[in-house]
C-alpha cells in the first residue's frame, strides 16, 4: 500500500473521495506517518478537501518528523517556495538533506541546486558536485544535466569534457531540453568529442522541436557549415530519434 500510495501522490494523480479523506485524516490523527504524507498532499492539493497550504505544511512536517523522505522533500519544497510559510531556504537545506540522505534523487538535486546558489548555506560546488551526482547516478535529467555543466566548467571538480559529454548524453536521450542543446554545443566546440557538426544539427533540431529558445537559430547556423549531404543525413537522425521518443 505505501509503495502504491506513494506512486500515485508523485504522480499526481490520486482522487480522493470525502469517505478517503476522512479515513486517511483518521490514521493521521492517530500518528501514522503514510497517512500523514497523504494527508499533507491532499490539503497540498486540494484533493477531496479545500486547499490549504498550512495543514498541508502541518501534515507533512508531522510525516517528515517521522523521517518519510518523501514527506522531508515536500516539506523542504514548501519552504523552498515560501507556501504556508514564509520563505525559508534553511528549513528548505535541512529537509532536503534530510531527504537526500535516505536516498530521494529529487531531493538529492534540490540539494545540490542550493549548494550550487548559497540558498540557505554558503555556496559550495563540491557539495553540489556530489548532490548532483548522486542524483544524476539514479536517472534525474536535470540532474545530469548540472552535473554536466559543472565537469565542463570545472567547478567543484577538475573539469572533464568527457563526463561532461557523457552526463549530456544522457539527459538529452531522456529528452531533457537543456541537455540537448548543452550537447550540441560540445560537439560544436569540440570539447569530450570531434566536432561533430551532424551530431549537433541533430540534437538542436530535437530541442528546437521542444521550443527551446536558441536551438533553432543555432541549428540553422550550423547547417551554413554542412555540406548537403550532411544536412539530409543530421535531419534523418533527428527524425528518427524524435518518433522513437514520442
Amino acid at each position: 500500500m505505501r509503495i502504491v500510495l506513494a506512486l500515485l501522490i508523485l504522480l499526481g494523480s490520486l482522487s480522493v473521495s470525502a469517505n478517503e479523506f476522512d479515513d486517511t485524516k483518521a490514521l493521521a490523527e492517530q500518528g501514522d506517518a503514510d497517512a500523514q504524507f497523504a494527508l499533507g498532499y491532499n490539503y497540498y492539493a486540494g484533493k477531496g478537501t479545500p486547499q490549504d497550504y498550512k495543514e498541508a505544511l502541518k501534515w507533512y512536517r508531522a510525516s517528515a518528523e517521522q523521517g518519510d523522505q518523501y514527506a522531508q522533500s515536500s516539506l523542504a519544497k514548501m519552504y523552498y517556495d515560501g507556501e504556508g510559510t514564509s520563505q525559508d531556504y534553511k528549513e528548505a537545506l535541512r529537509w532536503f538533506k534530510a531527504s537526500a540522505v535516505q536516498g530521494y534523487a529529487s531531493s538529492q538535486y534540490y540539494l545540490a541546486i542550493m549548494y550550487q546558489n548559497g540558498e540557505g548555506t554558503i555556496q559550495d560546488y563540491k557539495e553540489a558536485f556530489k548532490w548532483f551526482g548522486a542524483s544524476a547516478e539514479q536517472g534525474n535529467d536535470g540532474a545530469q544535466n548540472d552535473l554536466a555543466v559543472l565537469y565542463s566548467n570545472g567547478e567543484g571538480t577538475p573539469q572533464n569534457y568527457q563526463a561532461a559529454l557523457k552526463w549530456y548524453k544522457a539527459s538529452a536521450e531522456q529528452g531533457y531540453t537543456q541537455g540537448q542543446f548543452n550537447l550540441a554545443l560540445m560537439y560544436v566546440r569540440e570539447e569530450g568529442a570531434p566536432q561533430d557538426y551532424k551530431s549537433a544539427h541533430m540534437w538542436w533540431s530535437i530541442a528546437a522541436a521542444s521550443d527551446h529558445a536558441g536551438a533553432a537559430k543555432n541549428r540553422d547556423k550550423v547547417a551554413d557549415m554542412m555540406t548537403a549531404a550532411e544536412l539530409s543525413e543530421a535531419q534523418q537522425m533527428a527524425s528518427d530519434w524524435l518518433k522513437a521518443h514520442p
